[in-house]
């Protein structure tokens, strides 16, 4: 059954390859201590509907946006691919669809900058126990040490089926009791010591219709 629990991750992610997962560094302990800044810097989801409406530089004011093309799912399609703030603690990557540039695909967020949220109020930096109570249900997360480690099962709590897609980290080295792809109760007596909080959020604006 994680197998088939493996599989399916694989599936909402269209194949995202290793090299597709954050390669910045981030100080965890920093991240769950840090203050939440609430100021107007837009949703995951506004950024995804404006960059649909060709506003997104307008609304940002920013001229931080690199535009590229790159390869997913294994090196076998070609996306193009705008980042906000790259290589900062708030840096977005919108992904557009493969046979459609001008519709948002994913829009990514890793990091620890708090002003980085979703619409359901998930942030960065969010620390485990806030998200159980905002998801009204204990999540899971998978274990570490393969492509998916730390990705959030909601359980049928109030944010699935909201297209997010969430991952932890740890403020401590994950110990081998947390490796694999074996989903493990956030409310595990041992979690507690990993002190995991989020530090990616992916929202899904729309399904590929190619795999």
């Amino acid at each position: 059954m994680y197998r088939y629990i493996a599989i399916l991750l694989c599936v909402f992610f269209f194949g995202t390859s290793c090299k597709e997962q954050p390669s910045k560094k981030t100080t965890p302990s920093e991240a769950t201590k840090k203050t939440v800044v609430v100021d107007s810097f837009p949703t995951l989801e506004a950024l995804a509907r404006h960059a649909n409406e060709g506003t997104l530089e307008t609304l940002l004011k920013t001229t931080e946006v690199q535009q590229q093309s790159r390869w997913v799912a294994e090196g076998t399609l070609k996306v193009q691919t705008k980042t906000l703030f790259p290589d900062s603690d708030r840096e977005i990557q919108i992904d557009f669809l493969p046979k459609d540039s001008t519709r948002v695909w994913r829009v990514t967020a890793t990091g620890n900058d708090g002003r980085c949220r979703s619409a359901t109020g998930v942030y960065l930096g969010m620390p485990v126990k806030e998200l159980n109570r905002r998801n009204g249900v204990p999540v899971n997360f998978m274990g570490w040490g393969w492509d998916y480690g730390g990705a959030v099962q909601f359980n049928n709590g109030s944010l699935a089926n909201k297209h997010l897609f969430l991952f932890l980290s740890s403020t401590t080295a994950p110990p081998e009791s947390f490796q694999g792809d074996t989903p493990y109760a956030s409310t595990d007596p041992r979690a507690k010591a990993l002190e995991l909080y989020v530090s990616k959020i992916v929202y899904e604006a729309a399904k590929p219709t190619t795999l």
